[in-house]
């Protein structure tokens, strides 16, 4: 009898476990895209939208960043809701501490810093505004701007997967 009462009890727990690895595994990918932006293309990119609510960083990720002749010069990067700056940065990207997977060219660093956190409410239209207008460089460079929720960055999405 006590068998036959221990398996729905550890189907149960086995069912629940992986109930709980997947709802990780979706807060681990939460990101949000904001902007595409051409490097050494001098343009502002704007644009206003309802992000998901929770605590975000702004990064800016760069496809072949550290294999490619990156360019270099100040990037403003401001976060407004509400009448509000939420957020407001410049920094030249060298000045930019990059992060990379091992062997990867892509590479993406916090824009603000460690202290760059930006508290979104749920519904409240942000405006995001993207200076790249004094990046200089030979040739455009793609690149995104992402909010990125919790502490670890999906590269994986924001890069796709490599083979």
């Amino acid at each position: 009898m006590a068998n036959f009462l221990a398996t729905p009890v550890l189907l149960s727990a086995l069912l629940g476990l992986g109930g709980c690895t997947s709802l990780l595994e979706k807060d681990f990918e939460k990101a949000t895209l904001v902007s595409e932006v051409q490097l050494s293309n001098p343009n502002t990119y704007t644009r206003t939208f309802v992000p998901p609510a929770g605590t975000a960083r702004i990064i800016l990720a760069i496809p072949n960043y550290r294999c490619a002749a990156p360019p270099d010069g100040p990037l403003s990067v401001s976060v407004r809701a509400a009448g509000k700056t939420l957020l407001s940065e410049r920094r030249r990207l060298s000045d930019l501490t990059w992060s990379h997977g091992e062997g990867s060219c892509d590479a993406y660093a916090y824009i603000a810093g460690d202290a760059g956190r930006v508290d979104l409410t749920d519904r409240t239209p942000v405006t995001f505004e993207c200076d790249v207008s004094q990046i200089k460089g030979q040739k455009q460079l793609p690149a995104t701007v992402w909010l990125i929720y919790g502490d670890r960055v999906p590269a994986a999405r924001i890069f796709g997967e490599k083979k």
